[in-house]
């Protein structure tokens, strides 16, 4: 399946990017990124794409959007919605703990009074002049709000089938290799597991394959590669990770609907 695909803000050395929108129909196109996201519903209904699934969304609700997931949001009656937008600038940048998403998660949390409130503090910074420390407040803020997020859902049946120490290491093997030519036996070794055993685990936990996840953690490098640095497009499909310029071109294309090189283009002009 093919998506449209929305250029999103570089933001170079911006902590985060918040937005309000207001209507009915598509508010969200469908996209995806390599940064986090939170779309807290301010009012009305719509349906809400994430990944693979879709939800019905109401006033209160806050989704949760995990780096490299599609999504959209079509309202179903005049809605509004406020978006928060976090870069991943690395592994550390943020404490969000790692959730990860498959076709069976549910993003959606319900009226969470703390999570509003932590919203409403970092929009009222950011809407602020410039001052003394507001960058170090609204880091300050975007982190609680990602603790509290973390903690939120890894008390839901989501977290929970996902505490997986094993699971977790080899997630971080893969962050810490993706670079490199690694193979589904290098990934079960580093948590001396059998292949067989280790792919039936992590697809039951996980929703996909371990090579599926690898490519997603390998793609939403190279975005950030595109977006932040001056690497040719072969550069990036070698540190990357990804065997050759062709096969970088063909995944590239087939979430964005537009070439490595084109996007590169794109944002030159945005």
């Amino acid at each position: 399946m093919r998506y449209s695909f929305k250029k999103t803000e570089n933001f170079l050395q911006k902590h985060i990017r918040i937005t309000k929108q207001s209507g009915t129909g598509e508010l969200v196109c469908t996209h995806w990124h390599s940064y986090y996201e939170w779309v807290e519903i301010m009012d009305g209904t719509a349906d809400m794409m994430v990944g693979k699934k879709s939800f019905s969304v109401k006033s209160g609700d806050i989704v949760f959007i995990d780096s490299g997931m599609l999504h959209r949001l079509t309202a179903t009656d005049e809605c509004s919605i406020r978006g928060v937008v976090v870069p991943v600038l690395g592994r550390d940048a943020f404490v969000l703990p790692d959730i990860f998403h498959s076709p069976e998660d549910n993003p959606v949390i319900h009226n969470d009074r703390y999570l509003h409130t932590i919203i409403d503090l970092m929009t009222e910074e950011y809407e602020l002049p410039d001052y003394d420390y507001k960058d170090e407040a609204i880091y300050a803020y975007t982190n609680l709000l990602s603790i509290v997020t973390g903690r939120t859902l890894q008390s839901t049946e989501m977290g929970k089938r996902k505490e997986n120490p094993v699971l977790r290491r080899a997630v971080i093997y893969m962050h810490e290799n993706f670079n490199r030519d690694i193979s589904v036996n290098d990934v079960a070794d580093s948590v001396n597991l059998s292949k067989y055993y280790f792919l039936h685990l992590f697809k039951e936990s996980m929703g996909q394959t371990p090579m599926n996840y690898l490519k997603k953690i390998r793609l939403n490098n190279a975005v950030e590669m595109i977006e932040k640095s001056e690497y040719s497009i072969t550069d990036i499909a070698s540190k990357c990770g990804f065997s050759s310029v062709n096969y970088f071109d063909r995944v590239f294309k087939e979430y964005t609907n537009t070439t490595p090189f084109q996007y590169k283009k794109l944002i030159q002009f945005t």
